[in-house]
């Protein structure tokens, strides 16, 4: 008999929190568990998991965190989702659930509802919640939140210790590195993808992947990019990604038309399938200010693209500069422009890097790897024990 498990969603978007979940539900053991899927709204999240035979509901829900400037806003959401509260451990009851998964710190709802019906719940945690690279806030405090978050949880799932350090009096919380679905057996022709998207085999292809805000550091390539194009004339770049704040994308745009870079750079929008643009990419740069894990940086791995990011959040946990990828130290336009360089003028290190990284990706976060210890804490608590690993 299987065991009915409720994945609360924070949004019904696809980026790295919901993609992690959606993979998830697609590769759990449906012998054991029963995955029920609740997302605030409808969107590509719900729909993708409908068509992996994931029952899948609309609860509306209204985040408990956010940005410092409407932090007065939060007393309101608490009021409002009273209501979300009472649905969700309706549904639950309804669908005989016996654990309860809350995805993101950003909604409480999951938990709340797990307390009223006195099942286990798990936390997964996908932000830093301490520090300057934290964006949410709380009103009550960094301390109360993460006091909320642990108490309330049998285990608490963080994906790197970047986003455990608020936690580290707490002994139920566990690193659970995200998991990746391995796109074939190594990398496919660089010449062939290239081609695919209108390129030359002598295009030096550089790639960005993530929302369009300020915070994923895609100006600051762009400048990099207008440096490059002096030593490095082959230079392209690739921009892939929704637009987050419309705002900062005029600006992009006004960027490249000043320095008459429209032959250079693409914007690609949102690519449900990235590996279609990284097997395209000579280099991946995370420029991103916070990344509590990286999973572009994974993704880049397991396509056999090499990675430059910024060092900083979970990205030093999953490179170690000029083994497996590169780091560095800001996203100065400059100190992009050089590192690129860097990275051009040894092809040898830099092969010996993609080897690396590709089994980087297969040792350390594959999907199944990821799967099968989420599996181990739902077994553990399922089993009325608390995690103290």
């Amino acid at each position: 008999m299987t065991t009915a498990v409720l994945f609360v969603s924070h949004s019904a978007e696809l980026n790295g929190a919901e993609l992690m979940l959606l993979n998830l539900i697609k590769t759990i053991d449906r012998t054991k568990f029963r995955p029920v899927l609740i997302t605030p709204r409808n969107g590509p999240l719900k729909d993708e998991a409908v068509k992996c035979r994931c029952e899948s509901l609309t609860i509306p829900m209204k985040w408990r965190l956010t940005e410092r400037a409407n932090i007065w806003k939060q007393p309101l959401s608490w009021a409002l989702n009273l209501r979300s509260t009472r649905l969700i451990a309706q549904a639950a009851a309804e669908k005989n659930v016996r654990l309860i998964f809350s995805n993101s710190a950003s909604v409480f709802s999951g938990s709340l509802a797990a307390k009223r019906l006195n099942v286990p719940h798990v936390w997964s945690i996908h932000e830093i919640l301490a520090g300057d690279q934290s964006i949410l806030f709380y009103i009550l405090g960094r301390k109360n939140l993460v006091r909320l978050i642990s108490r309330s949880s049998c285990c608490v799932i963080v994906n790197s210790e970047a986003s455990r350090r608020p936690f580290e009096e707490y002994p139920n919380v566990r690193v659970v590195y995200n998991g990746i679905p391995f796109e074939g057996k190594g990398p496919r022709d660089r010449t062939e993808a290239k081609k695919a998207l209108g390129l030359s085999h002598d295009d030096l292809t550089l790639g960005i992947i993530g929302k369009i805000y300020a915070g994923k550091g895609q100006k600051e390539v762009i400048l990099a990019v207008e440096r490059l194009r002096r030593s490095l004339p082959s230079i392209k770049l690739f921009i892939t990604g929704a637009v987050k704040d419309r705002r900062y994308n005029r600006e992009l745009e006004r960027l490249i038309h000043q320095y008459s870079l429209q032959d250079r750079i693409f914007f690609t929008g949102y690519a449900p399938d990235v590996f279609k643009y990284l097997k395209a990419m000579d280099l991946l740069i995370v420029a991103s200010r916070v990344e509590s894990f990286g999973r572009t940086a994974v993704e880049a791995m397991a396509a056999g693209t090499p990675v430059l990011a910024l060092k900083s959040g979970g990205l030093p946990e999953i490179i170690s500069h000029k083994q497996n990828g590169y780091l560095m130290d800001s996203t100065d336009p400059d100190t992009i422009q050089s590192a690129v360089e860097s990275v051009f003028h040894d092809p040898v290190l830099t092969s010996e890097i993609v080897k690396n990284g590709l089994q980087t990706y297969k040792e350390r976060f594959s999907l199944e790897k990821h799967v099968r210890q989420v599996e181990d804490i739902f077994d553990m608590c399922l089993r009325g024990k608390r995690d103290h690993a």
